[in-house]
């Protein structure tokens, strides 16, 4: 079986979006307008991959991708983007993470979750040993 992802952010406000698109040329990405908040777009991912990561440079060399240099740049500062991602493997696992980040000046700021996190705090809000929690996969 093959893994299946989706990935997107919240609408935000784009202060160039001619800068974005041409950031994100390379990227599996669409930059979708919202139709109930004026003025605001979110990115969605394109493939079933979920969220890129790596892709090939000019060069032929693989870059990363990174939310703090190729998106924030271009979000409204004080804007917070939200992006979520969640995939599977059948029935053998479930994964998902959301980040979010901030532009305050030149500073980004970034906090990051993900579904396993649920094994820690669901262990501290029971009062019972995280390890005695059997992992949802195969």
């Amino acid at each position: 079986m093959n893994y299946q992802g989706g990935a997107r952010t919240n609408y935000v406000s784009i202060t160039n979006i001619k800068g974005l698109t041409k950031a994100l040329k390379r990227w599996p990405l669409e930059v979708r307008k919202s139709k109930i908040e004026k003025g605001k777009v979110a990115l969605f991912a394109t493939s079933r991959d979920g969220w890129p990561s790596f892709a090939i440079d000019d060069n032929g060399e693989d870059i990363e991708f990174d939310v703090a240099t190729l998106v924030m740049p271009f979000v409204r500062e004080g804007e917070v983007l939200v992006v979520m991602e969640a995939g599977h493997e059948g029935e053998r696992y479930v994964i998902g993470n959301a980040s979010a980040w901030v532009r305050r000046g030149k500073k980004v700021l970034r906090t990051f979750l993900c579904l396993e996190d649920i094994y820690a705090r669901a262990a501290r809000k029971f009062s019972v040993k995280v390890d005695s929690i059997a992992r949802a996969r195969c």
